[in-house]
């Protein structure tokens, strides 16, 4: 072949190339995304196979990057063993407004080992209450490292009424505090590259938006969310801005892009949930996104991908085709 005849083939394969490199991408992102919902549905249900095969509760923690509203890295979390005191007789006193004034021994290996939003339980019977070195759940997660003598302990009941306790708990009352999860030593699993957990459309229910954020700014949000699974397979709790909350219903997660949230595109929305407009942006949900959702009652985890309702893509109507097609793998 002639000088010529090399380069016409050359520019051929060169705009032949180029053609079909736009035509690829979405099979590509296609593929991750199935990747993706396949590795973290494998990921959450080995949390619960590992909570029944142990007896103990087992979670699955979404790691936010950088504080953001997203996260790339699912974690194994376990519940620490209860703190019941140092000795067999330790004791708190209670005032009966919730308010905790002293341990009746010298118990000292609590501190900075429980920590503000725990669960303790009086009596080892009855209600349950979260634990805070403040009157209120500001800080969840912070370790307690100031003795009840010094600055009382309050209790803060998890429907919000007022904490009302018998007079006798003033005396001092056994007690046991649930720890919250701490990060397992098993290895955490990284979504495949573009693929982010969009924790702006994750959350617990059909309808709400999400309850893994803390507001329309999202500038304030520093926990990561936790599912917690029961030694009966269930769904124990959650965790929001509030701390740890009762699963209630269904928990679900969103796969979508990484391209797409609103720190890194153009619109400056989270465009895995909105449409850009000119003006307002409209709900338009990608088709090719998953989402992974979490029975509460069986622990079941469905994946499926977004479904149009009524000619629009929304949440509650995803959410709900996800819970209607259980067995649906994604794969």
């Amino acid at each position: 072949m002639t000088l010529l005849e090399l380069l016409i083939v050359m520019a051929i394969m060169v705009m032949v190339t180029a053609a079909a490199i736009p035509i690829m991408i979405p099979a590509v992102q296609n593929r991750r995304m199935r990747e993706a919902s396949r590795l973290a549905s494998s990921y959450i249900s080995g949390a619960r196979s590992r909570a029944i095969e142990t007896g103990r509760p087992v979670g699955v923690m979404a790691e936010r990057f950088n504080g953001g509203n997203f996260a790339m890295v699912l974690s194994y979390v376990e519940v620490p063993r209860p703190y019941a005191g140092d000795f067999s007789g330790s004791k708190i006193m209670v005032s009966s407004s919730g308010s905790v004034t002293a341990f009746t021994l010298t118990d000292t290996l609590w501190t900075n080992v429980i920590r503000c939003g725990d669960t303790i339980k009086l009596g080892f019977k009855g209600k349950t209450y979260f634990l805070s070195d403040a009157p209120t759940l500001a800080t969840p997660g912070k370790p307690i490292s100031v003795a009840p003598s010094t600055t009382p302990w309050q209790l803060i009941s998890r429907d919000g009424s007022p904490v009302v306790l018998p007079t006798t708990y003033a005396a001092g009352v056994p007690f046991q505090i649930i720890r919250q999860p701490v990060r397992s030593s098993a290895a955490p699993m990284q979504l495949p590259e573009g693929v982010v957990v969009d924790l702006l459309c994750s959350g617990m229910g059909i309808t709400p938006l999400s309850t893994f954020t803390a507001g329309p700014t999202y500038t304030d949000v520093t926990f990561n969310p936790v599912v917690i699974f029961s030694p009966n397979g269930s769904v124990d709790y959650v965790t929001t801005p509030t701390g740890f909350t009762r699963a209630t219903a269904p928990i679900f997660f969103l796969l979508g892009r990484r391209d797409l949230m609103p720190d890194v595109s153009k619109s400056q929305y989270d465009e895995n949930l909105w449409d850009p407009g000119t003006t307002t942006p409209a709900l338009n949900l990608y088709l090719s996104n998953f989402w992974i959702a979490i029975g509460n009652q069986t622990g079941t985890v469905t994946v499926a991908e977004n479904a149009t309702s009524g000619g629009a893509t929304d949440v509650a109507g995803a959410r709900a085709f996800v819970v209607q097609h259980q067995g649906v793998s994604g794969q």
